[in-house]
Order: C-alpha cells, then sequence, then structure tokens
C-alpha cells in the first residue's frame, strides 16, 4: 500500500524547498519547505489537519535544488483512494 504521497528522484537525494498538495478547489492541504527527495517523512500522509482527506484527485507542485543550485519545478495530480 501506498500510505504517503512522497517525492521520489532515481537520481539521488536533493533538497525539498516547496511541496504543496491542494484540493479540487485551490485550497492549500498540505505544505513542506524542507526535507529531502525519497524521504517519506516528507510527505503527505492523506489528513488535513489531522483528519483523513476525502477521496478525490488533488493537484502537487514540487519545487527542489540540486546541489548544482539549479532549481526543478513539477506538477500534477494524485489521486487519494481508500
Amino acid at each position: 500500500s501506498n500510505d504517503v504521497f512522497y517525492v521520489a528522484y532515481a537520481d539521488g537525494n536533493i533538497a525539498i524547498k516547496n511541496f504543496q498538495i491542494y484540493d479540487r478547489w485551490g485550497s492549500l492541504v498540505f505544505s513542506n519547505q524542507t526535507g529531502l527527495t525519497n524521504d517519506k517523512t516528507s510527505g503527505w500522509d492523506g489528513k488535513i489537519n489531522g483528519v483523513d482527506a476525502n477521496n478525490g484527485v488533488y493537484v502537487f507542485i514540487v519545487q527542489a535544488e540540486f546541489e548544482t543550485g539549479q532549481y526543478m519545478t513539477k506538477s500534477g495530480n494524485v489521486t487519494l483512494l481508500r
């Protein structure tokens, strides 16, 4: 099972500078400005303020910084099902 939605990066760990998840109405439900890729503790557990979020599609935006100082930004959708 996938209990946490987190940023995975195959080429090693890079610093997460901004990881946000929004519901379909555009409300921020998760935010993290620290951590590393490939670290489940930096991810979203599917809860909003400690309560299980509703099933549905959520939008994510992640910005990470490589050791070189270059930034990478990715966005997409994640579907939450219980």
